[in-house]
């Protein structure tokens, strides 16, 4: 029987480290566990780096939460790796580093767009792409939609994308990536910063005319991180 329903969430966890940079690595994974999640996808995570006792985090919180687990990196750091994660309750089949250029940066950088394939029960599969758009300007991340939309394009089928835009919903970043992407969740459910939240910069999206709708929308109340995490009810 195919999946009706699944808990999507997304969180940037801020290395594993709340607003005085205190390590909450464990309260991230208990409040991963308790939610129910079933896909959970993950941004600003460290992998082996010195500065988060070089802890494997995607391992750490998948093994914690009793989810599987992938990682893509968006570049070396501090002995170890710099990038983004998706936990899933159902077995991850593919993962892709897909790159987005940086154009505010004059030093060609660039980050990972993490996609991908989970197989859901009924033999139903769902690509899952996780971002996290340049912080600096509206220009640059504007740019990273457009590019965004034209790697999304070679994954076929029912697609959700989740992160942290880094843009406020009336923004020109969110009127661009909503041509293609329907928002799950409401412009008011604030997520930044974790206490008392003033702005919505965290969404779960998912494509359009793919038949996916958002039964239940929340922020969890949490301040294990800078950022709130979000979590969606979707009907697939």
């Amino acid at each position: 029987m195919a999946q009706k329903h699944i808990k999507v969430m997304s969180f940037n966890i801020h290395h594993g480290t709340n607003t005085e940079n205190l390590a909450t690595l464990d309260k991230m994974a208990e409040l991963i566990r308790s939610s129910g999640a079933d896909i959970v996808g993950l941004q600003e995570v460290d992998s082996l780096c010195k500065r988060s006792g070089n802890v494997d985090q995607a391992k750490y919180l998948g093994e914690k939460s009793g989810l599987y687990y992938t990682f893509v990196k968006h570049f070396s750091y501090d002995g170890g790796s710099y990038g983004q994660a998706l936990l899933s309750r159902f077995p991850i089949k593919s993962t892709h580093n897909e790159r987005l250029p940086v154009y505010s940066s004059t030093s060609n950088s660039e980050v990972a767009l993490l996609v991908s394939s989970i197989s859901l029960p009924g033999n139903v599969n769902l690509n899952v792409a996780v971002a996290h758009l340049d912080y600096r300007n509206e220009a640059s991340r504007v740019k990273q939609v457009d590019t965004l939309h034209q790697i999304l394009k070679a994954y076929r089928g029912k697609l959700i994308l989740m992160g942290d835009m880094n843009a406020t919903p009336e923004s020109d970043t969110m009127l661009q990536l909503t041509k293609e992407f329907e928002l799950t969740q409401q412009p008011h459910q604030f997520t930044f910063p974790a206490k008392d939240p003033i702005k919505k910069i965290d969404y779960i999206l998912v494509q359009k005319e793919t038949g996916i709708k958002s039964k239940e929308a929340i922020v969890l109340e949490d301040q294990s991180s800078d950022h709130r995490a979000i979590m969606s009810v979707l009907t697939l």
